[in-house]
């Protein structure tokens, strides 16, 4: 065999982050982790729904990528929807259902104007108008699903712009609960 030299020691490689690198990394996982979490909340309510409803269907949103040399910078929707499912009861009427995934309180400004409008729309004729929320904090494999009527929240939970419902005021006023409750 030859005379091989001493094999060199490895030096780490450092890299050297700056504050905007550090900022911009932190953003993209935060974003990961909301992504994944409002999967799993539309997985689980969706779930839910056919169990209960006919014809559930996924609403979906187009989206336009927006791209800066070759990277993708953003996205916005193509369109605006009104809610993230559509279903049928046993009885004909039609359900829209609203999915959110928060840890804390659900804010009035966590539906955009348009699903409120939507929302409301569908509760006045009769329809049902649901919110169903998932609270990933309660149990993180088994995740809490609270689903209220939209009105309801509103009336009996005191929900409006600048008021939050809570999760405790959600799981009084629900039509259905799900998992352990915090």
């Amino acid at each position: 065999m030859k005379n091989l030299p001493p094999p060199m020691p490895i030096q780490p490689v450092r890299t050297i982050l700056t504050h905007g690198d550090e900022q911009r990394a932190m953003r993209r996982l935060a974003g990961k982790r909301s992504k994944a979490l409002g999967r799993m909340g539309e997985q689980l309510v969706e779930h839910w729904l056919n169990q209960r409803f006919f014809l559930v269907e996924k609403i979906e949103t187009g989206w336009r990528v927006q791209r800066m040399g070759g990277k993708i910078v953003g996205a916005t929707p193509l369109a605006r929807v009104s809610g993230d499912f559509r279903a049928v009861d046993a009885r004909g009427k039609a359900v829209l259902v609203e999915c959110k995934v928060r840890d804390d309180a659900l804010p009035w400004s966590a539906l955009d104007q348009h699903q409120h409008t939507a929302l409301k729309a569908f509760s006045e004729r009769g329809a049902h108008a649901l919110i169903a929320w998932v609270n990933p904090v309660a149990t993180p494999t088994h995740p809490s699903l609270v689903v209220c009527y939209y009105r309801t929240a509103i009336v009996a939970g005191g929900w409006a712009q600048r008021h939050s419902l809570t999760w405790d005021t959600a799981c009084k006023v629900a039509v259905h609960k799900m998992g352990d409750m915090p």
